[in-house]
């Protein structure tokens, strides 16, 4: 399963910019805990193409002065990396002092030097996983389902989340601050788009997607192999990591919360009533990260690519047709942790 987010997604998610922004104390307590140095390495893990986390890392780079720093974003190759190095740009214009480099590649395995991080950060990333544990053979994300199914997935998310430590505790010097803004499950059951009070955006997916596997516009082998490459994992998975003995070793745990964002496409309907322009603006935000799913499916099995407009305008329809019952509300992770 390929994993990467359309041309233009910053521009398009609206709600990931308002969640990392709000990881803004996070950022204050690490600037302020970091000593004093000549210069600074940080890293933005999963950056995309730099939009959503561009305001943050002004901020952070204001907070810093005039030290030198190196600045690294990492991503996929297959993102939109002609765009990431554009606001890169657009940052370095900014700081006389700051260096700025790209990392293409994947986070799963080492994309910094050892010990040369003093500050990084992981938004909205780290909940894909790093393969396909199965098949869903019941929906489209493993959260939704329960049995077998979901506890491979939650068995793979929790060996990513190790790996995932262990790589970094490798690249962050001893001090370093790592902040997560991780998307995550609540106590609740809430995820991301299910709130109990709107429509589960996952389930509305899911519906579309079997509506057209029964209409004939997609085949059962299309059907099946759509799912995604994500875990979220709940507070208990999170600790669960944390706790062993070799991360307790590398890292000491600072904060961590649970927060909700409201969808902010929602929040504008609410206030303006114009209907049209949020089932398209909420269509786009979802369609920017959840369509290279479907769309590697149909490609994998040589079947015409017009079943993925059919599923976002049918998503657009229903989201016009009854727009008080939709919204893609966040649930995140904050977490900071320190390099011991």
């Amino acid at each position: 399963m390929s994993i990467s987010m359309l041309a233009n997604y910053s521009l398009e998610t609206l709600g990931a910019k308002f969640c990392i922004d709000n990881s803004w104390p996070l950022m204050v307590s690490a600037l302020d805990s970091m000593p004093d140095k000549k210069y600074y390495n940080t890293m933005d893990y999963g950056a995309a193409d730099g939009g959503t986390s561009l305001e943050l890392w002004r901020r952070v780079f204001q907070k810093l002065g005039h030290k030198d720093i190196y600045h690294i974003a990492n991503d996929l190759p297959a993102s939109d990396l002609m765009m990431l190095s554009k606001n890169l740009n657009r940052l370095s214009s900014e700081f006389e002092s700051l260096v700025v480099f790209m990392q293409p590649g994947s986070f799963y395995k080492h994309v910094a030097p050892r010990a040369s991080l003093n500050l990084g950060l992981a938004a909205t990333t780290m909940h894909w996983l790093s393969r396909m544990p199965g098949k869903l053979t019941e929906h489209i994300q493993a959260n939704k389902v329960d049995g077998i199914q979901r506890k491979a997935f939650r068995k793979q998310s929790l060996n990513d989340f190790n790996r995932l430590l262990d790589l970094r505790a490798w690249e962050f010097e001893v001090g370093g601050q790592f902040i997560l803004v991780d998307l995550a499950q609540d106590e609740a059951g809430h995820l991301l788009g299910n709130n109990d009070k709107d429509r589960d955006m996952f389930d509305t997916l899911f519906d579309i997607w079997t509506e057209l596997y029964k209409a004939g516009e997609i085949s059962k082998g299309v059907f099946d192999n759509a799912a995604f490459q994500n875990y979220y994992r709940t507070e208990e998975d999170v600790w669960q990591v944390l706790n062993m003995p070799h991360h307790r070793e590398s890292w000491t745990v600072q904060e961590m919360s649970t927060k909700i964002t409201s969808c902010p496409y929602r929040s504008k309907f609410d206030l303006d009533g114009n209907a049209s322009e949020f089932s398209e603006g909420l269509m786009k935000t979802i369609r920017s990260w959840s369509e290279q799913t479907f769309r590697t499916s149909i490609i994998e099995h040589g079947e015409n690519l017009a079943a993925i407009n059919r599923l976002f305008e049918e998503l657009q329809k229903r989201i016009l047709g009854d727009p008080y019952k939709y919204s893609m509300d966040y649930v995140h992770h904050y977490i900071r942790l320190i390099r011991r």
